[in-house]
């Protein structure tokens, strides 16, 4: 299970720009793998060297020289796109218990993903309706914050 996640998880950050879980955590399951490696069973243990695990990388894994892309097992990449999907969805639901305060909601939105922004804009129009001032107010922030971003990147074009 350890050699599937390595690779799940390293799909994920290479091919979707997506941590799911954190760096040190990725470490660890590294290191695990490193000690245990003559006792891994898997059909993808080929596809891992140790020395990726030493440096605690995936990126390498499955890169096709001739098309210049990673060419992951179709299994790998399902699983791996279906634990983000769940994790999406549970960081949306994190997120259903709006502050009252514009400026707090701001600052805990500011840096967030474009599909999370679009996903609590979905979310909030859905669980907020029966609070019309705080679904206004928690909408209001994430339009102010995409308007922001597309107005930095006209303001970068120019």
């Amino acid at each position: 299970m350890d050699i599937k996640n390595y690779l799940i998880h390293s799909y994920l950050y290479y091919e979707c720009d997506e941590s799911i879980i954190p760096d040190s955590e990725f470490d660890q399951l590294c290191r695990r793998l490193l000690m245990n490696w003559s006792t891994q069973q898997s059909a993808y243990k080929k596809y891992i060297s140790k020395h990726d695990l030493e440096a605690g990388t995936g990126f390498t894994l499955f890169y096709n020289h001739q098309t210049g892309k990673r060419d992951y097992p179709s299994e790998i990449v399902v699983e791996a796109q279906t634990r983000l999907a769940e994790w999406q969805a549970k960081k949306c639901e994190e997120y259903r218990t709006v502050s009252d305060n514009p400026d707090e909601l701001y600052e805990d939105l500011k840096d967030a993903k474009g599909w999370f922004l679009a996903g609590l804009f979905v979310d909030y129009n859905y669980f907020l309706k029966e609070n019309p001032k705080k679904r206004k107010m928690a909408l209001a922030v994430i339009e102010r914050i995409f308007k922001e971003r597309k107005d930095g990147q006209e303001g970068e074009a120019a």
